[in-house]
Formats: C-alpha cells, structure tokens, sequence
C-alpha cells in the first residue's frame, strides 16, 4: 500500500481502488477537475465517432441517390443532339440554349423572313484543348408529371420512351 499526504490518499494496487479524505477541498477541487478533462474526452470521443457514423452514412445516401439518378437518366433519355441558339451578337435570339436533333427534317417555306438557329462549338480549352471546335453534347430527358419541351428541326415526336407529339 502506498500512502501520499497523512491518510489522505490511499492506494491499494490489488483493488484497484483508492479513497479520498473529503475534509480537503483542494482534493475536491482537483477531483472535479480530472472527472471535467475526462467527460470532455469522453465527450469529444462520441462526437468524432458521431460525425464520421454520419459522414459514412451520408456517403452511403448520397451514393444511392446518384444511382438512382443515373439509372432513371438512362432509363428517361429522350433525345441527345447538339446544343444550338442564336449568334451572339443577333438582336433577338434565344436567350436559352436548344437541343438541336443530329437528324433534322427540312422544309422549303415561302416568305422573306429568315431565322436562324446555330449550333454551339467549344471555344475555350476550359474542357481541354481536343475540345475545341468541337461540338456542344446535350440531353432531354423525360420526368414523372409531364415534360413539355420543343425540339427545334424536328417535325414529329421523337420515338423513344414516353413521347408524344401535342399541337400548341
């Protein structure tokens, strides 16, 4: 048995226990504070543990949701062409992109009027330099709840999916 400060402090090794004489409030006061600094740990401890259990679970979810996504994107794709709008600097172009179809239908119309609709090309190496000049991909997918879209070029609804063609 080790003995520290007159009968204070008693230690005994095959316990495991030790007793505190509760007259001395510096004991006390060194007491509270140990038992503060040990629940801060634990504390910390099980925070750490919490955030990376939500961190692995958020991970977890936000794989699932991509899936998903992307299962339903191949399942609903509609259409796929090239982006086009009009020429930048023409007074009333679209201020909105357009899928434009690879396979066009067109038709002779009479009359003086003219509009115009250009495809996109990549001008900046911002997605590499093999992308440059290079035409602009796009997609049209189809969502539950209805999808109104015009494809422009294209007389008669695309046959893919849930498509139908409706008079405006």
């Amino acid at each position: 048995m080790i003995s520290l400060k007159r009968d204070m402090v008693a230690l005994i090794s095959r316990f495991g226990n030790f007793a505190i004489d509760r007259n001395d409030k510096s004991l006390d006061e060194i007491s509270s504070k140990v038992i503060a600094v040990a629940n801060k740990r634990r504390i910390d401890h099980l925070t750490t543990k919490l955030e990376k259990f939500d961190n692995r679970k958020l991970e977890k979810q936000i794989k699932k949701q991509v899936l998903s996504q992307m299962e339903s994107f191949n399942s609903n794709r509609g259409n796929s062409g090239h982006a086009g709008g009009g020429w930048y600097n023409h007074p009333g172009a679209p201020a909105e992109p357009v899928c434009l179809p690879t396979d066009p239908n067109f038709l002779q119309k009479s009359g003086s009027n003219n509009a115009f609709i250009y495809g996109m090309e990549y001008e900046s190496d911002t997605f590499g330099t093999k992308a440059i000049d290079n035409d602009v991909p796009c997609s049209v997918c189809h969502v539950q709840l209805g999808t109104t879209i015009m494809i422009p070029g294209k007389q008669h609804a695309i046959k893919a999916g849930h498509w139908s063609m409706q008079e405006i």
